[in-house]
Formats: C-alpha cells, sequence, structure tokens
C-alpha cells in the first residue's frame, strides 16, 4: 500500500529506504541524499538526480616542529679579580711607552751618576786587587817568595852560592824589605863588598806585587762607560722592575699576581747575595791563587784593567745567576711543575752535572775557581731540595 509519492513507488530502492526486514546489512545503509525535483520534472516522469558528493577534507597535515629558538650571545661576565675596564691596543702601546720611558730615564739618570762618582766605584772593585797586594806585603813567606823573583837571576845565584842554608836565605831576602838588616851582627853574607852591593840593589820589597797597566789608549775609558752602565742598570733595577710589573699586573689574577710578587723581590735579593758572595769570598780566593801561582813559577803579574775589570764582573755576574737557582725550583714547585722527588730521586747525577758544569762555567781555567763554582752550585742543590718541599701546595 502505497504513501501516495509517485517517486518511492517508481524507485527499485525503495525497500531498501523503508528498511524492510528481509534486506541485507548493505540494504541497511541509508541511500544517499536525493536533491528535491522540480514541479515540472515531477509531472514529466523522470527520476531524480543524487547530490553531489562533498569533496572529502584533505587530513591536516601534522605541524613541523618549530626550530629551537636561536642561542643568544651572551656578554662575557665581568671578572670580578679584574679592577677597571679592559684596554684597548693602543691603549696597551701607550702604557708600554710610558713605562719603557720612565724605565730608561733611570737607568740613564743612574748611569750618569755613576760616571760623577767613578773613583768610589773603581775603588771598590779594586778591593779584591788590593787584598791581594797587602797580602803579599804583610805575608813573610810571601813577600820572601816575591822578593826571590824580583832578584836578578845571577844575583839570586851568588846569594845561594855565599848562604846554602834555607834560613839563613830567608834572613838576606828580609833585608831587602828592612835595609838596617845589612848592618846588623850575624848578617849571613859576610863579604863586605857583596853586602854592600846588595844593599844597593834597587828592590823594593814593599811594591804591591800586582802591576797595573795600560796599553790601549782607549782602555780605560770604555772600562769606565762599561763600568758605569752596569752600576746604573743594578741601582736602576727597583725602578725598572717596579714599571715592569705595573705594566703587566693589570692583566693578573689576585694568585698570579701573589706567585709572582715574591719573585720580583727574591730574584734581586738573591742576585745581590750570589754577586756579594763572589765579591768577598770567590774572587779574591781566585785572585790570590792566580797571583800566587804566577809569582811561583817566577813571574811577576801585570794586569791591565781591562783584564782584570772583565773577569771581576764576568764572576760577579755568573754568580749573581746562579743564586737564582733556589728561586725558580721554589716557583716551578709552587706551580707543581716540579716535584721534590725530582731533585732528591736524582742526586747522582745533579752532582756529576754540578762538578762538569763548575768546570765549564767558571770564569778562569785554575782549579780554585772550579771547585768553588761547583760547590756553590752544590749548595744551591741543597737549598732548592729544602725549598720545593716547604712551598710544594699539601693538597
Amino acid at each position: 500500500m502505497s504513501d501516495g509519492n509517485p517517486a518511492l513507488e517508481s524507485d527499485p530502492e525503495a525497500p531498501a529506504a523503508r528498511g524492510g526486514e528481509n534486506g541485507s546489512a548493505q540494504d541497511l545503509v541509508p541511500a544517499p541524499a536525493q536533491a528535491p525535483l522540480s514541479k515540472e520534472a515531477a509531472d514529466a516522469g523522470a527520476a531524480p538526480k543524487p547530490a553531489a558528493k562533498p569533496e572529502p577534507v584533505p587530513a591536516a597535515r601534522p605541524k613541523a616542529p618549530a626550530p629551537p629558538p636561536a642561542k643568544r650571545s651572551r656578554a662575557p661576565e665581568p671578572d670580578p679579580e679584574e679592577d677597571g675596564p679592559r684596554m684597548g691596543f693602543l691603549d696597551h702601546l701607550m702604557e708600554l711607552r710610558k713605562r719603557l720611558v720612565s724605565a730608561i730615564a733611570a737607568i740613564v739618570l743612574m748611569t750618569v751618576l755613576s760616571l760623577f762618582f767613578h773613583k768610589p766605584v773603581f775603588d771598590f772593585l779594586r778591593w779584591p786587587l788590593d787584598q791581594v797586594n797587602a797580602s803579599f806585603r804583610d805575608d813573610p813567606e810571601l813577600r820572601r817568595m816575591l822578593t826571590d823573583t824580583r832578584l836578578p837571576p845571577d844575583i839570586r845565584g851568588e846569594i845561594r852560592e855565599a848562604v846554602p842554608d834555607d834560613a839563613q836565605y830567608a834572613l838576606v831576602l828580609d833585608a831587602f824589605y828592612d835595609r838596617d838588616l845589612f848592618d846588623a851582627d850575624g848578617f849571613p853574607v859576610t863579604d863586605p863588598a857583596f853586602r854592600k852591593r846588595l844593599k844597593l840593589l834597587d828592590i823594593n820589597a814593599t811594591a804591591p806585587v800586582v802591576q797595573q797597566i795600560s796599553v790601549n789608549p782607549l782602555g780605560l775609558m770604555m772600562i769606565l762607560m762599561k763600568i758605569s752602565v752596569y752600576a746604573g742598570l743594578l741601582l736602576s733595577s727597583p725602578i725598572v722592575l717596579y714599571e715592569l710589573w705595573a705594566f703587566i699586573s693589570p692583566g693578573l689574577r689576585d694568585n698570579e699576581r701573589s706567585a709572582i710578587r715574591p719573585v720580583l723581590a727574591g730574584g734581586i735579593f738573591c742576585f745581590l747575595v750570589g754577586a756579594g758572595f763572589c765579591y768577598r769570598i770567590v774572587f779574591p780566593l781566585t785572585i790570590q791563587f792566580l797571583v800566587w801561582f804566577d809569582v811561583y813559577l817566577g813571574y811577576l803579574p801585570m794586569y791591565t784593567p781591562e783584564e782584570y775589570m772583565n773577569l771581576l764582573l764576568t764572576f760577579m755576574l755568573l754568580f749573581g745567576a746562579i743564586f737564582e737557582i733556589p728561586l725558580v725550583s721554589a716557583v716551578l714547585a709552587r706551580l707543581k711543575v716540579l716535584h721534590p722527588s725530582v731533585l732528591t730521586r736524582y742526586w747522582r747525577y745533579v752532582t756529576l752535572a754540578c762538578f762538569i758544569l763548575g768546570s765549564l762555567l767558571s770564569p778562569g781555567s785554575d782549579m780554585i775557581s772550579m771547585v768553588l763554582m761547583s760547590g756553590s752550585l752544590l749548595f744551591l742543590y741543597v737549598v732548592s731540595i729544602v725549598l720545593t718541599r716547604l712551598v710544594y701546595p699539601k693538597d
């Protein structure tokens, strides 16, 4: 029985649309919606057109993960240990120029002062040689040996024939120092004519054993300039080191400042101790031995100021430098670069090296200077061991 709709009666799929009980599972799916027919199409009996299917909506693509935000360059945090703003390259050059001008001015000023006071400087450097001359003048044995060297060979032979005894011969040599002994009773030479001839000999037993001569017209002037420059460097060294420290200290941290500051002060102290040790002990013994050896072989030493001053300055510079060894060892130990056990482990090789270096570094080729140099190196090696054990960090 129809419901009076002609479209439904003519549609073969009507049973499915009505949900008949005998339809299949596909018949239960509702038919697509149909567009309504116009009045003319319905009167003509035309079949309705199915409605257009809606276009499928494309699935949304997953969004790409957003790129991580770019890291912003962080400005370097100011170092709390730095004082003041950073200096540019030109600022550093200007600061260096200022420090160099101050240091050079101090060196020039001290050099000029040393030139004005060259006489005390010369007397100071001649002290070891004056000590040698005094020892040959005051020591009877050395004085007799010097007098025997000054005697002409033929006169020495005649005295030996007349006075074969060594004690009597020493008395004859003493007579050249004290002329009254020639007229004293009991003088070993009994021949009056020979005694008078000995008394008239021009032998000055009180003359210095070392005669200083100048063989170069510019020798004294050049050595004077050299000594003045060395004295100027030594006297201006505190100012030069202060200017150096004032230039580099702003770029150092507190711990670096505390580690370097003792080195500057200790370096000057160690150098002065080494130079003073050489001036008071090492060089007088060395020059004493050299002069004695010359006289022993029958030669009268005659030194030029250039040779003597160059030898003395070389000795003092070398000993001042080697006395820096304990300080360098202590600094390396403080920085954990040198362990104290390294110094004690190889003590045999170090001892051998000290004697080899002592013979190579010694300015003189005599045994005394070599032994003193080697002994100084061994002493400084022991001091280095003690200092490294004291300053090496315990942590």
